[in-house]
C-alpha cells in the first residue's frame, strides 16, 4: 500500500499519459476508457486537469507549480500528496508511463 502523499513517483521523474486511452466527457465529468480491456475510470476536476497536463511529459514538481498557482489557498503538502497519489494510481492502472 502506498503512503498518502509519499511522492514515491519522484518529484523530478517525468510522466506522460498513454495515447490509446480514450476520454469521455459527460457533463463536467471526465471518464477514461481503456480500449484494450474496456475499463472505465473517473477523474474529478483536478484529476482531469492533471490528466490533460500529462499529454506532454511533466514531473510532479512541474504539475505542483501549476496547481499551486491555480489554487493558492491550498497547502503545498496537500497538493504534492494529491499529485503523487494520482500519478501512482494512474501508473498502477497502466494509464501513464515514465517519459523517456
Amino acid at each position: 500500500m502506498r503512503m498518502k502523499g509519499s511522492m514515491g513517483v519522484g518529484a523530478s521523474g517525468r510522466f506522460v499519459r498513454l495515447q490509446n486511452v480514450e476520454e469521455r466527457l459527460v457533463g463536467d465529468e471526465l471518464f477514461l476508457v481503456v480500449p484494450d480491456d474496456g475499463q472505465i475510470h473517473h477523474l474529478n476536476s483536478v484529476g482531469a486537469g492533471i490528466w490533460r497536463l500529462l499529454g506532454e511529459p511533466k514531473s510532479g514538481a512541474e504539475i505542483e507549480q501549476l496547481l499551486a498557482a491555480a489554487y493558492p489557498d491550498v497547502a503545498a503538502d496537500r497538493i504534492r500528496g494529491d499529485i503523487a497519489d494520482l500519478i501512482e494510481e494512474l501508473l498502477d492502472l497502466g494509464l501513464v508511463t515514465p517519459a523517456q
